[in-house]
């Protein structure tokens, strides 16, 4: 099959929030061992979703894009004779297939492998039944599985087929058209269909990877939610090799750069590092690795210069890095193994990214970051300062850990961007929004964080990590007010978005201990032990607050209720997580010190069961 040549053509006229899913998607399928180039017809009004064709074709080879002129005669060039060009163009580059695609379909990653097995001359996937939302007008002709065929897995005979079907050069050469003369009314893929069976061709449907129909932006839950099911049977690993840009950005950061750079080395095949306007050897030391150096003249804004890093990749993948970023040695293994058989489905790679240690070494904060990104889906980086990627297709979640050891701080830095973009009159985004609070917490305006994080929470236009995010900077902010009631109202508000979380929980139960109301307190810290600490989560997950912490917490508010075996038994389970801090040490000793002292080894402890 490795000389099969298949065109995938598409007329398309469609908004750039659905055509990027439909790129997407075509990015997505996996085109081992065949030949596929693309015919794209651009019929789009939107220059945005023209550039996104332009885009495209950018990055994926063998794309064509053709804007057709109408007879001047004819101003309104039709769809059959448009679909009738597409033969044309297929003849003459000899093609041995074409799938003519509606941009409206998202199509199952091996499709095209499906559909060849079938080996009929047309042969058209199933489409599920689309959504049905009162009041919308919008319909699809489509290959929707009629009820005798609900049961997935087979292939049978039918009457006519749309929207989406590969059918073979057999057709084509007998000379199977879209457009009838004698019967312009007749929908062309209707013509097409009629025109075929004339020809004694048969029409056939199959059922094992149904398509899916994306006919408005309310649908693009639903496709993520499809995909999801789809890709929960694909390996993420095949046998494919694939090649790795790193791109990142660079100031100062003589003291670090070849550590991070020493911890990638072997496994990357490209170094593109953008100098911002370094005074000291970083770029010296950067040309030690790398011929790629360039230099980008500093605008306050972290996205510009990352995108302009990422414009330089020519690699398959991107993975970035800040200077004062690691590899861990321990990680090289399962980086290598992505590298060398990532599947074709996949367009992100998520690692988690310690953030903080504790003075023994052991991680303090977590989140999860869009580390290692493919090239060809053009993400772009969004926000002046803490900057992210705005992905989208399938993300695989790995097991890696980058580790984040910062040797220097600039503690008014970001802050100050966002102040010089405020006069400017500059757009804030609600990540924008969000993070400008954070700067400002973290430098002691808490004041005024508290009024952007109620205006953040007011607008809802965030994200449900943000918003727990900031209801409890918000509580903090109240607390160092001095104003508890109110701190505590935004501790609990974070029950709002989601589940309750250690870090709400641990606030809240610190609220009651220092009123002294150590039943209600030992109440919050319990629940703790009853949630899960979160997978795979963006948010910043404080390690702590998940594990040691609400131990030593219980152990103080047992020892002031007077229940020795309960406290004994949380002091011992802090120590368990955490023996090297030097309060859970003092409180244990003395503890162990006091029971002793007090002649309690008659009565053995056993664990408590509850409260």
């Amino acid at each position: 099959m490795n000389d099969t040549r298949i065109l995938i053509a598409s007329p398309i006229q469609q908004s750039p929030a659905l055509l990027r899913e439909y790129i997407v998607n075509q990015i997505a399928l996996d085109k081992s061992n065949l030949i596929v180039h693309y015919l794209l017809i651009d019929l789009n009004l939107q220059i945005d979703s023209r550039e996104l064709l332009f885009d495209f074709r950018s990055r994926i080879e063998d794309v064509h894009i053709l804007r057709p002129s109408p007879d001047p005669q004819s101003p309104t060039l039709k769809m059959g004779e448009i679909k009738d060009l597409i033969l044309r163009y297929a003849a003459e580059e000899n093609y041995d297939y074409i799938l003519l695609l509606s941009p409206h379909i998202i199509l199952h990653p091996q499709t095209l492998h499906q559909l060849l097995e079938t080996k009929k001359e047309i042969v058209a996937p199933s489409i599920e039944q689309p959504q049905v939302i009162e009041g919308n007008s919008i319909t699809l002709n489509s290959n929707i599985i009629p009820a005798s065929l609900q049961k997935p897995g087979r292939i049978t005979t039918v009457e006519r087929v749309r929207s989406c079907f590969l059918f073979h050069r057999s057709v084509w050469e007998k000379g199977v058209t879209f457009t009838d003369q004698t019967r312009s009314s007749i929908n062309e893929d209707d013509l097409f269909c009629q025109n075929a069976l004339k020809q004694g061709f048969h029409l056939h449907m199959d059922t094992h990877l149904p398509a899916f129909p994306l006919l408005q932006t309310e649908d693009i839950p639903r496709l993520y939610q499809r995909k999801s099911e789809a890709h929960a049977s694909l390996s993420p690993f095949t046998h494919a090799n694939m090649s790795i840009s790193l791109c990142m950005i660079v100031k100062n950061e003589e003291e670090v750069l070849e550590r991070c750079l020493r911890s990638v080395e072997g496994i990357v095949d490209e170094w593109i590092i953008v100098d911002t306007g370094s005074s000291d050897r970083t770029k010296e030391i950067a040309a030690q690795f790398s011929e790629q150096v360039y230099d980008f003249t500093w605008i306050d804004d972290f996205s510009a210069a990352r995108n302009f890093a990422f414009s330089l990749a020519s690699k398959d993948f991107i993975l970035w890095l800040d200077a004062d970023d690691v590899l861990p040695s321990e990680h090289h293994a399962e980086l290598k193994k992505i590298k060398s058989s990532l599947a074709p489905h996949i367009d992100v790679v998520s690692m988690a990214y310690h953030t903080s240690f504790d003075q023994h070494g052991n991680i303090a904060t977590s989140q999860r970051r869009n580390r290692l990104v493919r090239r060809a889906c053009n993400f772009k980086w969004i926000g002046f300062v803490h900057e992210y990627l705005d992905i989208f297709g399938n993300t695989y979640h790995s097991n890696i850990a980058i580790h984040h050891h910062k040797e220097q701080t600039t503690p008014r830095r970001n802050l100050d961007i966002y102040r010089k973009h405020i006069e400017r009159g500059s757009t804030f985004t609600p990540v924008d929004q969000y993070h400008y609070g954070k700067e400002l917490v973290n430098n002691g305006f808490f004041e005024d964080a508290t009024q952007v994080y109620q205006q953040f929470l007011h607008d809802e236009n965030g994200w449900k990590e943000g918003y727990i995010y900031a209801c409890l900077a918000t509580a903090v902010c109240y607390y160092r007010m001095y104003e508890r009631e109110t701190a505590l109202m935004y501790a609990l508000k974070t029950f709002k978005y989601d589940l309750p979380q250690a870090e709400a929980c641990c606030r809240v139960g610190s609220y009651f201990m220092d009123d002294e109301q150590y039943h209600e307190a030992t109440f919050w810290f319990e629940q703790v032990f009853q949630l899960q600490m979160p997978e795979n989560s963006y948010g910043n997950v404080e390690q702590d607050l998940w594990t040691w912490y609400p131990h030593l917490k219980l152990f103080i508010c047992y020892d002031r209720l007077g229940n020795r075996a309960k406290a004994k038994y949380h002091i011992d389970r802090a120590y368990e997580y955490n023996p090297n801090h030097p309060n859970i040490q003092h409180n244990k000793k003395a503890y162990e010190h006091l029971l002793s002292a007090a002649s309690l080894n008659s009565n053995p402890f056993t664990p408590p069961t509850g409260n």
